[in-house]
């Protein structure tokens, strides 16, 4: 798993991956979890695990927004 090659957790991975992309406001009452995404700003993905995670979720095709 690529986390555990990075020495992160899931969460720790996936917004820093997210940070990388856009601006993020993260959100947890989990005492663990703020913990984590704390320690998210400190992961630095390099090319090949930014390339790693877009092979591993690619984007689909644009369908538009939602109507409501």
């Amino acid at each position: 798993m690529l986390g555990e090659q990075l020495g992160v957790t899931p969460r720790q991975l996936a917004l820093a991956f997210l940070a990388q992309k856009t601006f993020v406001i993260p959100k947890s009452a989990n005492v663990q979890h703020v913990d984590q995404i704390a320690g998210a700003a400190d992961v630095e993905l390099d090319a090949d695990t930014l390339a790693a995670i877009d092979a591993a979720f690619p984007l689909g095709p644009w369908r538009g927004l939602p109507s409501i």
